[in-house]
C-alpha cells in the first residue's frame, strides 16, 4: 500500500549531481519483460501517438468491478464494457512502490527497500533508495517522443516525493526532466480536485506530451477515506471504508474520463487512455496475494487494466495472462524503443589495410592540385633565375670587351707618342 499524501511544501533539495551511496541499485533487466505479453492486440490498429497513463490504489479486479464490486463503481463497469478490459491483469508485487517502478521501468524492484516503500522517513535519492538504470524515461525521448507527469498536491520539479521517476538519477539530477513533473491542478484547493493543467495541454497538439502520467493524490486514487477537507481514514480498516475508497475513485473517474476522451487530442489524433490499479488490496489486509515482495508471476495479484479510446477495441474483454510488464512491453513495441538497453550508434565505415606505396599514391591524389601549383611555382623561379643568370654574364661580357678595346688604344697613343720623340732627337 503506498504511504503518501502529496504536498506543495515538500522540502526541494539542492541538486549539483547525483551522490550515490555505496549501495545505489542497479538492477539486472528482469526476464519477466522480455517474456511478458504487449497489449497490442487491445486496439483496432497497432500503433498510436499519445498515451494517456492512470494509476490508483489497492483494489483488485473484484473489488472494483461489476456485480462484485465493493462500493459504487458503475461508471468503471460501465467503461470497461465499452471499450476494453483486461480480465487477468496482475500487479507484480507488495507493496505499491516496487509496481509503480516496474511501471516506470519494465524491472524488478520486489525487494527491499522498494518493497518497503523505502521505509520511514525514506524517498527519492535517501540512503540506497536511488537507481541507476534505464526507465521508460529514456525510451521514449530516445523515440524522438515529448512526456509530461502530472502529480496532484505536488508543487512541481524533483523532491522527496512518492513519485516513481525521481528515485532514477537520470531524472533527479536533470533540470530538463525535473521540469517535465508537475502541479496537476494548480490553484485547487482541498481533495477531488480535476488535473486542469492536464486537460488544458489535451487540448493542443502542441502541449500535448506524447506520454501523460497522471498521479491522483490519495483519496481521488482510492488510498484513503477523504471529504473536501482532509482525510478521515485508510481504506483497508474496514468493509464500510474499503466500499467508499472503491466509490471515491469511481466518481473521480466519471468526472475526469469523458474530459479527457472529449480533448482535442483524444477526437483528432491516435490516442489510448489507460488505467489501472498498482496492486490488490482488501477489507482487513486479507489480499489475494499475502506475502510482502514478488507476487506475479507465482501469484495473480488480479487488478483492473481498462484501456479507451477511438482506436481501442469496442466491448472487448482479453483473458490472456498480463502484468505491468505487459504495459512496458506494449510501449517498447509500438514506440520501438528498448527499455534495457539504449539505441547503437552506427559504427564507422572499417577502413582497409593499406601499403605505403597505397599511402603515397592516396596522398599525392589527395594533394594533387597544391603539388602542382608548388611545382609550376618552383619551374617558373628557376626559369627567371636562369634569365638573371644569362643577363648577368652577358652585361659582364661586355664589360670586359669595352675594357680591353679601351685598352688597345691606349697602346696606340702610347707608341705613337714614342715614335714623335724619337723623331724629334733625329
Amino acid at each position: 500500500m503506498a504511504l503518501v499524501v502529496f504536498s506543495s511544501l515538500v522540502a526541494v533539495m539542492e541538486k549539483t549531481g547525483p551522490l550515490l551511496s555505496n549501495d545505489a541499485v542497479i538492477p539486472q533487466s528482469s526476464f519477466l519483460i522480455k517474456d511478458a505479453l504487449p497489449m497490442t492486440g487491445f486496439f483496432i490498429q497497432q500503433k498510436f501517438d499519445y498515451l494517456v497513463f492512470i494509476i490508483l490504489e489497492n483494489k483488485n479486479l473484484n473489488e472494483t468491478y461489476g456485480s462484485t464490486c465493493l462500493g459504487n463503481c458503475t461508471y468503471i463497469t460501465q467503461l470497461a464494457h465499452t471499450y476494453s478490459l483486461a480480465m487477468n491483469y496482475s500487479g507484480v508485487a507488495h507493496r505499491s512502490l516496487s509496481n509503480y517502478l516496474t511501471l516506470t521501468s519494465g524491472r524488478d524492484y520486489a525487494y527491499s527497500p522498494f518493497s518497503n516503500n523505502c521505509g520511514p522517513g525514506g524517498g527519492p535519492q535517501v540512503g540506497n533508495c536511488t537507481i541507476t538504470a534505464r526507465n521508460v524515461i529514456d525510451g521514449i525521448e530516445e523515440s524522438q517522443r515529448s512526456w509530461k507527469a502530472y502529480i496532484t498536491w505536488y508543487g512541481g520539479g524533483c523532491s522527496r516525493a512518492f513519485i516513481p521517476f525521481l528515485y532514477f538519477t537520470d531524472v533527479y539530477y536533470n533540470s530538463t526532466r525535473c521540469s517535465n513533473i508537475v502541479n496537476a491542478n494548480p490553484g485547487h484547493v482541498g481533495y477531488y480536485g480535476l488535473p486542469t493543467k492536464l486537460l488544458s495541454d489535451l487540448n493542443s497538439v502542441s502541449t500535448a506530451p506524447n506520454f501523460t502520467w497522471l498521479q491522483p493524490d490519495a483519496c481521488e486514487s482510492g488510498y484513503a477515506v477523504c471529504n473536501a477537507t482532509s482525510i478521515i481514514a485508510p481504506c483497508a480498516t474496514n468493509s464500510t471504508d474499503f466500499g467508499r475508497c472503491v466509490s471515491q475513485s469511481n466518481q473521480y473517474l466519471s468526472q475526469l474520463v469523458p474530459r479527457i476522451l472529449d480533448s482535442t487530442i483524444f477526437r483528432t489524433q491516435n490516442a489510448v487512455l489507460f488505467i489501472t490499479w498498482d496492486e490488490g488490496g482488501a477489507p482487513g489486509g486479507d489480499k489475494i496475494c499475502p506475502n510482502l515482495g514478488p507476487t506475479y508471476p507465482t501469484c495473480d495479484d488480479t487488478v483492473p487494466a481498462i484501456l479507451a479510446g477511438p482506436y481501442v477495441k469496442p466491448n472487448y474483454v482479453s483473458n490472456l495472462s498480463l502484468s505491468h510488464y505487459s504495459f512496458v512491453k506494449t510501449l517498447e513495441l509500438v514506440w520501438n524503443f528498448d527499455v534495457n538497453n539504449p539505441p547503437t550508434s552506427p559504427s564507422p565505415p572499417s577502413q582497409p589495410p593499406t601499403t605505403m606505396a597505397q599511402d603515397i599514391v592516396s596522398f599525392l591524389r589527395s594533394h594533387y592540385i597544391a603539388l602542382l601549383l608548388a611545382t609550376a611555382i618552383a619551374t617558373l623561379t628557376a626559369i627567371l633565375l636562369s634569365a638573371r643568370l644569362r643577363l648577368r654574364n652577358r652585361q659582364s661580357m661586355e664589360t670586359s670587351t669595352i675594357n680591353l678595346y679601351q685598352g688597345h688604344n691606349n697602346a696606340s697613343n702610347a707608341k705613337r707618342s714614342l715614335i714623335g720623340r724619337c723623331n724629334l732627337h733625329i
